[in-house]
């Protein structure tokens, strides 16, 4: 049964242009934009007068477990620099997260994007002593919430864990390659420059040429 909702009355930017028009949506997809669509039984009408309608925003650099950082300070002076910030709040931050906090906080995090009306994001992960499923993890809230997602676990060897990091990685992309998702791809990611070896850099390029992801 096809699943019909009529945005009506709105003002549409579309990406090029701005018009007085009606979003027909059926199922998950746009079906049209106009205004010719017939009121048809079983159709949800949503009244948009006096509001624009827009395309779902892409957010292209997410961390969805820094959720847990909001308002966190770091202790004793200020840091003074980003190497510091990243030994004093980050660093610490990955390393205390296990799989529930990294469930809840991305779940946290996803809800705030419908609610901005964001509908796909690129995350890039960081749980050090919580890399095996991680992903699962995330994927499992994407799930919930609705949204696409571009998913990739930023391996590094800052504690000497960079292989298990792209392990994680070809995990989820073969699991992914063996049951497509309809809202999730993966990609093959790294931390930084300064915290991967050069082995681990050559193991996630094979990676992506691999699985021909990003």
């Amino acid at each position: 049964m096809t699943k019909r909702i009529l945005i009506k009355n709105g003002t549409v930017f579309d990406g090029k242009s701005v018009k007085k028009a009606d979003v027909l949506i059926e199922n998950d997809r746009i079906a049209g934009v106009g205004k010719k669509f017939g009121s048809v039984k079983g159709t949800d009408v949503i009244d948009a007068s006096g509001k624009i309608t827009l395309p779902g925003f892409i957010c292209a650099h997410h961390h969805l477990y820094s959720t847990f950082a909001r308002g966190m300070g770091i202790p004793g002076a200020p840091a003074k620099n980003f190497q510091e910030v990243l030994e004093r709040l980050w660093w610490p931050l990955d390393r205390a997260l296990d799989e529930e906090d990294v469930y809840l906080s991305s779940l946290f995090a996803l809800g705030e994007c419908i609610k901005s009306g964001t509908t796909t994001i690129i995350d890039h992960q960081e749980s050090q002593n919580f890399q095996k499923g991680s992903l699962d993890a995330i994927m499992k809230a994407v799930e919930k919430s609705g949204i696409r997602a571009a998913l990739t676990l930023g391996a590094s060897d800052r504690y000497g864990r960079g292989a298990e990091g792209v392990e994680e990685n070809e995990r989820f992309l073969e699991k992914l390659k063996k049951e497509s998702h309809p809202l999730v791809r993966g990609m093959a990611g790294l931390h930084a420059s300064f915290t991967v070896n050069d082995r681990t850099l050559a193991a996630t390029a094979i990676l992506a040429k691999k699985y021909n992801c990003g």
